[in-house]
């Protein structure tokens, strides 16, 4: 699957941040982790930016992937440079929403599970009959695999690994792109109606 500009420039970042928390003489996070008081205060990045800090080696090779796969799927149905534009969205206030309800949290770790969860959200809605072909004998639906996604996330907050501040973080973060495809298409698909009754009202008035 080949690589678009915008996807290539996500990858590419995450791997720079990754990089610079490791090699760099300060702590890099303290300036783009998801801090509500410093969001508070001004600092609208963090809103962005720490979706796409990853803790470790291993989750930034799961996280590309998982990012380039889902990005290259939407690619098929969406511009190039929608994804990113919808995914900003998702990650705006999903993360926006989870300062306001835990301001006094001093870091609210995100990583990129929200926006995985929310392209995943998209293809779903996009697409949900199609099955993704693991090997040559077995398949499996995709919203399955969103299933397995909250799945995960219940078992990180169940296991104390994942606090309850960052578990609604992602999960805001979803929910906010299910709930804007769902305005979108129920905005796209009124228009022609109303357009349809328009036309015919002035037929009747000529």
């Amino acid at each position: 699957m080949p690589c678009s500009t915008p996807t290539l420039a996500l990858l590419v970042t995450m791997l720079a941040l990754r990089l610079a928390q490791v090699f760099a003489p300060f702590d890099l996070a303290a300036y783009l982790d998801l801090a509500p008081r410093a969001v508070w205060h001004g600092e609208l990045w963090r809103l962005f930016t720490a979706a796409l800090l990853t803790r470790g080696l291993t989750d930034l090779v799961f996280d590309a992937l998982a990012l380039y796969w889902l990005a290259g799927a939407l690619e098929n149905h969406w511009k190039p440079r929608e994804w990113p534009l919808y995914g900003a969205l998702c990650v705006g206030v999903g993360s926006l929403l989870a300062c306001a309800l835990f301001p006094g949290v001093p870091v609210i770790s995100v990583g990129p599970a929200g926006l995985i969860g929310a392209l995943l959200v998209a293809r779903v809605r996009l697409a949900p009959a199609e099955r993704i072909q693991l090997s040559t004998t077995f398949s499996l639906p995709v919203i399955a695999l969103l299933l397995l996604w909250a799945g995960c996330v219940a078992l990180a907050a169940f296991g104390g690994g994942f606090p309850l501040s960052s578990v609604l973080a992602v999960l805001a973060t979803a929910a906010t792109g299910w709930l804007y495809l769902s305005l979108r298409w129920r905005f796209l698909n009124r228009r022609p109606a109303q357009s349809v009754t328009s036309g015919r009202f002035d037929r009747l008035e000529m």
